[in-house]
């Protein structure tokens, strides 16, 4: 059959069927880089804010603990009500944190260490009193 065909049909042939290939990987290309822009897009927006905000709330909790340990070997009451002011103030920013970070969960494992965390901080919250 291409025996039978002039030089000239072969070769358009030959340059249409790569033209056809060149437009069908370019296609390819565009709905592979969407699906990695998208994904960049959720590390971007919830990922790195959520480690960011983890960050936050495991720094305010140590000094959560520091202010606690102070507070219980505090020698005068000065000191005590000052301590007890900064705890304080160090567990509203926790709860600033925990609410900005809230937000950004997103799976269910993510949500299930969570809640997990929340309880234990809970707990710990009801020991210290």
């Amino acid at each position: 059959m291409l025996r039978n065909m002039t030089i000239q049909k072969r070769l358009l042939m030959a340059f249409s069927l790569i033209s056809l290939l060149l437009v069908a990987l370019g296609g390819f290309s565009l709905l592979t880089l969407k699906d990695i822009r998208q994904k960049a897009e959720l590390v971007e927006l919830n990922l790195l804010p959520s480690i960011m905000a983890v960050g936050d709330i495991n720094l305010n909790m140590t000094r959560v603990r520091v202010f606690t340990l102070r507070l219980a070997v505090a020698d005068d009451t000065n000191q005590e009500v000052e301590t007890q002011n900064l705890l304080e103030k160090v567990k509203a920013e926790v709860a600033a944190k925990q609410a900005e970070y809230e937000k950004l969960i997103n799976m269910a494992d993510e949500a299930r260490v969570y809640q997990e965390f929340k309880s234990a901080q809970q707990q710990y919250y009801q020991l210290q009193q």
